[in-house]
Order: C-alpha cells, then structure tokens, then sequence
C-alpha cells in the first residue's frame, strides 16, 4: 500500500514537474543563461536540452520510490541489474540519436532510458508484490494528465501573451507569472476533479 502510495504521489506530482520544465524550458533558459556571449541562440539551443531532460522527471522520481521497495525487500541486486542494462540502452540511444537530432539526442536517449529503467523496475517489483493496486493509479494518472494538460495550456497561453521579453526583469516575472499561475490551476483542477495526492503532499510538507 505505501507503494502504490508512493506511485500515486510521484505521478501527480511528477507529470506537471515535467510538464512544466517542457513548457518553461525557453523562459527560464534565457532568464538564467542568456546574457553576455551567451545568445539567443545558444539559450534556443540549451532549453531543448532543458525540455528533453524535463520530460522525464517522472521516471527520476519513480525510480526513487520503486528502488525502495527493492530495498525494502532486501533486494539490492536487481536495481543494479536493471540499471546496467538501462545504461546499455541508454549509451545505444545516444550514438543512434545523436546523429539525427544533434545533442539535444543525448538528453532524449537519457531520457528515453530512464522512463524504461522506471517502467521496468516498477513490472520487476510488482512480479515479487503482486499487490499493487494499478486500478487506482490508472484514475490517478488519468486526472493527473487532464490538471497537467489545462495547467500548460494556461503556461502557453501566459507566453503568448506575454509575448517577447527583452530585460531581465520582463523575463523573471514571466515566468514567476507561469509558475504562481500554472500551479495554481493544476492545484484548482485537482480539487475539482478529486486529485487528491498532490494536496496531500503540499499539507503534509507543511505539518513536518
């Protein structure tokens, strides 16, 4: 049960987590980087890295929680196993993307690996459990898309109108404006429609 706790968390939390660095991967790129001999360009070029490392927040913070069930169960060996094949995978990825999509390919290889690494650590878990009750998760991570898919919309739509940003302080309060406003429809939708982990975190992180 605190396993599947534990997914249910990490996905109402990690899939906006990801979302959110996708959608604010330009802003906060050029806000933090882009001054000096570091162009427009270069901050173009480091925020798809941003973006393609982002989307996979959800599988680092999976792994987390999946990896202590392992250890929970006095099973050290196939956390190792399965992240020595992921590196292979991972190194694979990598030399064929790279050649395709330059080295934003490296970030998506990495990325597209550890989703595996998670994927699979969570089906080897559940093969020695066998309790974890995915009907739940499912509902958890059908809400968690629709809170996450409204919460960028608002994000995008805050950039359009926002439109081109020249200073820095036009930049930081962008993207202040996206994340107070992007957190609170995620938040606002998830009460609406019953998503109750993320709300449970936020009051629990306050209690401790």
């Amino acid at each position: 049960e605190d396993l599947a706790y534990g997914l249910r968390l990490t996905i109402s939390i990690g899939l906006p987590a990801s979302a959110g660095l996708v959608v604010l991967a330009q802003p906060v790129t050029a806000l933090l980087f882009q001054r000096g001999a570091f162009g427009s360009e270069d901050a173009h070029v480091t925020s798809r890295m941003v973006a393609a490392y982002g989307a996979a927040v959800w599988a680092y913070i999976g792994l987390l929680i999946v990896h202590r069930g392992f250890y929970a169960m006095d099973d050290r060996i196939t956390p190792v196993r399965i992240g020595a094949a992921a590196v292979l995978i991972n190194l694979v990825l990598n030399l064929t993307l790279v050649w395709w999509v330059g080295g934003v390919g490296l970030a998506v290889g990495t990325s597209l690996a550890t989703s595996v690494q998670a994927i699979w650590a969570t089906r080897r878990l559940q093969a020695r459990t066998g309790r974890i009750d995915w009907r739940r998760i499912r509902r958890v991570t059908l809400q968690a898309v629709l809170a996450t898919a409204l919460m960028s919309a608002a994000c995008s739509l805050i950039q359009l109108w926002w439109g081109h940003a020249n200073t820095t302080l036009e930049l930081a309060a962008g993207v202040v404006l996206q994340v107070l406003i992007g957190g609170a429809v995620y938040f606002g939708v998830a009460r609406l429609i019953g998503l109750r982990e993320p709300w449970e975190l936020l009051i629990r992180s306050r209690t401790l």
